[in-house]
């Protein structure tokens, strides 16, 4: 099976550089240097929005983290029964009974 992905770089894509979750961490204590370069288009990697979401965020565990932050970074719903996935307002849970 052969996979046809069109390879893109980072500027087709509107990226113009990669941050770490310090500076995401700086920025939403309102640290005005790190906001104003911010203001670019900046690359965030899933394990940052695993570290922000689970950790400076919302304190879930790590593996629930890592599947809301994956949930986020393809911008899909995340489908549950884990009713512990609500308090995480950055993504649309969608909760099964």
């Amino acid at each position: 099976m052969g996979w046809n992905i069109k390879k893109q770089s980072v500027m087709e894509i509107g990226i113009d550089f990669f941050v770490d979750t310090n500076v995401l961490i700086y920025a939403m204590e309102g640290q005005r240097r790190v906001a104003d370069i911010l203001r670019c288009s900046p690359g965030i990697s899933v394990i940052s929005e695993v570290e922000l979401l689970g950790k400076q965020k919302y304190s879930v565990k790590t593996p629930d983290a890592i599947i809301a932050a994956t949930a986020k970074a393809f911008n899909l719903p995340l489908v549950t029964a884990d009713k512990d996935f609500k308090k995480i307002k950055d993504i649309e849970v969608v909760l099964l009974d």
